[in-house]
């Protein structure tokens, strides 16, 4: 791969980062009083409270058991570690659990916002390994074009937006065919 192929994937991840950066705010419930009285905290996606409320459930004195099977739990222990971490670096400004499930008014958002990035950072691995399956089976040209339409796709934009398991399961859907290519 030459150092133009490399040059325009970093292009690529640098627009998608552009396109999905902006979304990460988008849509949240309101942070007032009688929303925060009720059980109400769903953003415009309806599964993203869901998957935080199982998340909340989780904690390593009570057990990772996050009492929704809907969908496989790996998603929800790396969002418990991220947003963990966004606690412990300060960002949501205090405990994210108390945040969230009392609407403060700034870290609610940021609760949010920090779920969503997870699921943004997966989406841009996603790019690049659609961007090296291309390359394994096609050339660079292909690789690229192929990751450029995934960064563009208004499917993968709004997944790789929203606290949700999709970009889990897209991303190591795609690192077993990667894998499996490469065993060839």
């Amino acid at each position: 791969m030459s150092r133009t192929h490399k040059l325009w994937l970093v292009a690529i991840l640098a627009g998608a980062c552009l396109l999905r950066l902006p979304c990460l705010e988008w849509g949240l419930p309101p942070a007032i009083p009688h929303v925060a009285a009720s059980d109400f905290r769903c953003s415009y996606a309806f599964d993203e409270d869901d998957v935080l409320t199982a998340v909340s459930f989780m904690n390593p004195a009570g057990g990772f058991d996050p009492r929704l099977y809907r969908w496989g739990t790996l998603h929800f222990s790396l969002l418990l570690g991220w947003l963990s971490l966004a606690e412990e670096t300060g960002y949501i400004g205090g405990s994210w659990r108390d945040a969230y499930y009392n609407l403060r008014p700034g870290p609610f958002g940021r609760v949010y916002a920090a779920a969503r990035m997870l699921s943004t950072l997966l989406g841009l691995v996603v790019i690049v390994l659609v961007f090296r399956i291309g390359l394994d089976l096609g050339n660079p040209s292909a690789g690229l074009w192929a990751a450029a339409l995934t960064a563009l796709s208004p499917a993968h934009l709004l997944a790789s937006t929203q606290a949700r398991v999709d970009m889990t399961m897209v991303c190591l859907v795609l690192v077993t065919g990667w894998l499996a290519i490469r065993a060839r």
